[in-house]
């Protein structure tokens, strides 16, 4: 798939980076993970659901090793979640581990790498998580994509990977939280 930088540049107000190569990763037991590579003119998009689930979370923790070592390329940027500290500290830590994964392979493979929470990527581009209604922050981002980007998928995981790629590609994104 294919988007027109120009046609992206004016729907949303920004400045793309052309011939960069930016990867979005929404870690997960069910990752995201999207690619954006521009050149003078077009974004090329290509996207990948991994499922890690197995009862044994060593496999899990191996298998994301060897998945993110495959999937970092030299040339570029990495753009990872970082996790989301909701009630259950238990799952928290487990999801902070799945991030460090990745974080961990940039750094061995000398990949560029920066982390963002999902609420402050959303932010960025004044996405209005309460639009679909309480409890339906993952439709909200995937209306906005539909709306501003003319895409849409069928799975959330890509949806903010989506987000999470595009924040890579922007002339002069900052990474702080809003």
């Amino acid at each position: 798939m294919k988007l027109n930088i120009k046609e992206v540049e004016d729907s949303l107000g920004i400045k793309i980076k052309r011939n960069f190569y930016s990867v979005g990763i929404d870690t997960a037991q069910v990752s995201g993970i999207v690619f954006l590579k521009s050149d003078d003119k077009e974004i090329r998009i290509d996207e990948l659901v991994l499922n890690f689930k197995t009862a044994n979370s060593k496999e899990i923790y191996t298998s994301m090793v060897k998945t993110f070592e495959r999937i970092f390329e030299e040339g570029q940027v990495a753009v990872i979640e970082e996790v989301f500290v909701g009630f259950s500290r238990a799952g928290s830590v487990e999801l902070a581990k799945y991030g460090s994964f990745a974080i961990s392979a940039c750094i061995r493979k000398g990949i560029p790498y920066e982390t963002i929470s999902a609420v402050s990527a959303r932010s960025k581009f004044k996405i209005d998580t309460r639009s679909a209604g309480k409890g339906n922050t993952k439709v909200a981002v995937g209306n906005w994509i539909k709306q501003n980007l003319k895409l849409s998928y069928d799975d959330n995981n890509i949806n903010d990977a989506l987000i999470l790629a595009l924040l890579g590609i922007i002339e002069g994104q900052d990474f702080r939280s809003q």
